[in-house]
């Protein structure tokens, strides 16, 4: 048989028993929240790695590597403040997104 066909019968016969609506809300919810998180989760650790960066920058000792020869270094706080403010901003968005799935899926 047709696998479309075979696909096409099984949805008619589940069609009473399952919800497809509240099922694909499910999903895309499901979906958001993880890219929410994921992302957020992505970008903190980016703005954190900037953040450690611009922190080695100002005070060489804090070097794991020795620094380049003929390197540079030129103290910013503005931009090691924002990107603190921003890891600490998009981390947070990931907890607030964990707290919300545990509200919706204990609510319910």
């Amino acid at each position: 048989m047709n696998t479309i066909l075979v696909e096409m019968t099984v949805a008619k016969a589940a069609a009473p028993l399952v919800n497809w609506g509240g099922l694909v809300k499910v999903l895309a919810l499901a979906l958001g929240t993880a890219v929410v998180i994921v992302g957020g989760f992505s970008l903190g650790i980016a703005a954190l790695d900037v953040y450690v960066w611009s922190l080695r920058q100002q005070d060489p000792e804090l070097e794991a590597f020795p620094a380049r020869g003929g390197e540079i270094t030129l103290e910013r706080p503005a931009v090691r403040y924002a990107s603190l403010a921003l890891a600490l901003f998009f981390f947070a968005v990931c907890v607030a997104g964990v707290i919300v799935g545990l509200v919706e899926m204990l609510s319910k």
